[in-house]
């Protein structure tokens, strides 16, 4: 399409057949992804889908970086296609845009709440179990009145979004490496407290929950060691989606949540010294029949 069709476009959307889209995702890629791939050589690639895009009361403004390449409605820019083009596989190229050969380092940006949701439930990579744990809970961005703020794209930019979750972790409210603790924690700065996650209002409440154990490689026949924080917070079980730099962000009761690997993380420095991180011998032994998929 860049070749041919849009010669002269800067870059073009990529989509698949079975997505379906926010009113603001075209605004979405025009007033941030664009801006932000000009401005900053960090960002690879900028798309509309949060792999843990679950959460009610997120703020449809975030935004978040990883080193994972979400997929599922991303822009891809001339520059980056002038780059990969001359080795574009001939097939699963979205698993090979996660080879760090193409990313060379580089994060992608994605909003916090999605801008896609993925509505097909079968798929060369897709079956039922996935479908219904971690593609058909997410939700996708419905206000047809929401516009994205002109400058919003520059939160995102590498040291200002580093910067703040450092300011983030060092004003955390809490630090916790003890998940019973969660139980005992207060909630209420800043909103109400009671009911569910999705039924309580947003606080102004920052928690900070730290692990520490060498990510998986994925091979084991078991659910890797993320599990014991993802079930938790209702996340992948996968530790690499929505990755920064061993640390990522949810929701938790009304509150901002920032689940820390002190093994790996490059903000592991800012853990208070009286912090024990949650190990794996602290979590209770999870089979892939526990989660619903069988052995």
């Amino acid at each position: 399409a860049l070749e041919t069709r849009f010669a002269d476009a800067p870059g073009v959307v990529v989509v698949e057949d079975d997505l379906l889209f926010s009113p603001d995702v075209l605004d979405y890629f025009e007033t941030v992804g664009g801006p932000l791939l000009d401005a900053d050589d960090t960002v690879f690639a900028v798309s509309a889908w949060n792999d843990n895009g679950f959460f009610d009361d997120e703020d449809p403004v975030a935004l978040r970086r990883s080193r994972w390449f979400p997929g599922l409605g991303w822009l891809l820019s001339r520059r980056l296609w002038r780059e990969l083009a001359p080795k574009w596989p001939t097939t699963h190229w979205d698993h090979w845009m996660r080879s760090a050969k193409q990313h060379g380092g580089r994060d992608c940006v994605f909003p916090a709440v999605p801008r896609t949701f993925h509505a097909g439930s079968k798929g060369t990579f897709m079956d039922s179990w996935h479908d219904t744990r971690y593609f058909a809970p997410i939700r996708h961005q419905t206000d047809a009145a929401f516009a994205w703020p002109a400058d919003a794209w520059r939160a995102a930019l590498k040291d200002a979004y580093e910067a703040d979750i450092a300011r983030r972790l060092t004003a955390a409210d809490h630090h916790v490496g003890d998940l019973t603790q969660l139980a005992h924690l207060d909630f209420s700065k800043g909103g109400q407290t009671g009911g569910s996650s999705r039924e309580r209002a947003t606080t102004t409440t920052t928690i900070a929950v730290w692990y520490r154990w060498k990510p998986s490689d994925g091979s084991s026949l078991r659910p890797p060691p993320f599990v014991c924080v993802a079930e938790t917070f209702r996340l992948w079980h996968e530790e690499k989606r929505t990755d920064h730099h061993g640390l990522h962000r949810c929701r938790y009761r009304g509150a901002d949540v920032l689940l820390v690997n002190a093994e790996t993380s490059k903000y592991a420095k800012l853990k208070p010294p009286q912090v024990a991180p949650l190990v794996q011998r602290d979590c209770p032994r999870t089979t892939w029949a526990d989660l619903g998929r069988g052995s």
